[in-house]
């Protein structure tokens, strides 16, 4: 299943079932939204990559005092795009949003990250290692098992009448919720936060949305990602004017252009107020990297997680059957949820193939081409009049009904055509504009 199959799957079951979804209430929240993360992440692989995780024992609860009036908490991940070496963040857009509120005197304080870290160019008030909370949740979480023991099992009879999950299923989706609002909610409770921005997909942590809910915190989220009608964690239409009120969902959303605010509007998530363009904040203070490869053209690669194969496998048949292969390099900037092992062990034996570990935006700046899938990196390129290649693979995004067929030319992966840039035409605003202050 694709990744538009998923999403029209997931609205099938919102559409057919609307008399069963309004009944898995639970502490005065709507549960379908956990339940149907977990339906889709067993129909997609994609959503299965597991990220190793660090447990620390200790969490000084006092230390959350330090949080100042009208303060902003800048929820990031723990995974490589908010990676800190040597003082200096892996990606800017932490630090362009942090130091813009601060010039309007909102203190910032970053979720996500180490505490010892410290980021260049970037003064947040405090930074918190998300893994010290999930070590909480963790332990709370079996004590949960026994609270949820009976609610679990009047949403599953629900639930069992339409979808394949089992009770255990229920019971573990139940208390992972459960036990994540009741330590987000002692989190919080404490503190003097006002707004909490999720700079990733909010979808998945629905037990924080709750507890922020109940705090009355103002819940927004900044785009990460390539958004689509059909995206699974957004198309919820169908269930919106019966259990909007108690449905876990961020009050305002900021997208990077026009094109990503009339996407949501016709999915009917946001109305119009709700939805702000705000342009990409990664953009901003992007430095320009000299490559030491010499062929006449450069392809960047922008692989995706549990894809990486397939790109290996056109790369690999390009080279061997193309005669457009001589003078051509393939760099390779490998996703930050992807192993790169593979990637390592793919270059090391290929004379034309390099694996990077540079900045995406920096690369735009120095390469001819880019050659990638679903990515947003698509719709960036073309900020940097970088030319796209589309390859087809597992996720089809090139098959929803949003998809911009000018945004670049799709391939399959036995293509061996040649290479050549194009024309770029694209409305700087239309997708991608300049960072202008959120808050």
């Amino acid at each position: 299943m694709d990744l538009i199959e998923l999403g029209k799957f997931c609205s099938d079951l919102d559409n057919k079932n609307l008399d069963k979804i309004i009944k898995l209430k639970f502490l005065g929240f709507n549960l379908w939204k956990i339940y149907r993360n977990k339906i889709a992440g067993d129909l997609y692989a994609e959503f299965q990559v597991k990220q190793s995780r660090k447990y620390i024992s200790s969490w000084n609860i006092l230390s959350i005092l330090n949080f100042k009036k009208n303060g902003l908490l800048c929820r990031v991940t723990s995974t490589l795009y908010t990676e800190i070496r040597d003082g200096k963040a892996r990606s800017n857009r932490i630090q362009n949003i942090v130091n813009s509120y601060k010039k309007s005197s909102v203190n910032v304080s970053l979720l996500g990250v180490k505490e010892q870290s410290k980021i260049s160019g970037c003064t947040p008030e405090i930074c918190y290692d998300e893994s010290v909370l999930n070590n909480y949740v963790k332990l709370l979480k079996y004590i949960c098992l026994i609270i949820c023991a009976v609610p679990a099992f009047f949403h599953f009879v629900q639930l069992k009448k339409f979808t394949t999950l089992t009770y255990k299923n229920v019971l573990a989706g139940m208390s992972k919720f459960t036990a994540e609002y009741l330590v987000f909610l002692l989190f919080y409770k404490f503190s003097n936060i006002k707004t909490v921005l999720f700079m990733f997909a909010s979808y998945g942590h629905e037990g924080e949305i709750a507890a922020l809910q109940t705090l009355s915190i103002s819940v927004e989220e900044y785009q990460h990602g390539h958004l689509y009608s059909e995206h699974y964690g957004y198309n919820l239409q169908s269930i919106l004017n019966p259990i909007k009120e108690t449905l876990l969902i961020p009050e305002k959303f900021y997208v990077y252009g026009t094109h990503w605010k009339e996407v949501l509007l016709g999915i009917g998530l946001y109305s119009s107020e709700q939805i702000i363009v705000s342009g990409n904040p990664s953009f901003e203070n992007v430095e320009k990297v000299i490559l030491p490869f010499t062929e006449k053209t450069i392809i960047l690669v922008c692989s995706h997680p549990n894809s990486g194969h397939l790109y290996r496998k056109f790369i690999t048949n390009y080279l061997l059957k193309s005669h457009f292969s001589k003078d051509l390099r393939f760099i390779v900037k490998a996703h930050p949820r992807e192993s790169q092992l593979e990637w390592i062990e793919y270059c090391a034996t290929n004379d034309f193939v390099s694996l990077v570990d540079v900045d995406t935006y920096s690369l735009f700046q120095t390469v001819d081409l880019q050659l990638t899938g679903s990515s947003t990196t698509l719709f960036e390129a073309n900020f940097f009049e970088v030319s796209n290649y589309i390859l087809i693979h597992d996720m089809k995004i090139t098959e929803s009904s949003d998809f911009d067929a000018s945004i670049g030319q799709v391939i399959d992966i036995d293509y061996i055509g040649k290479f050549e840039e194009s024309e770029v035409s694209s409305d700087e605003n239309k997708y991608f504009g300049r960072y202008q202050f959120a808050g």
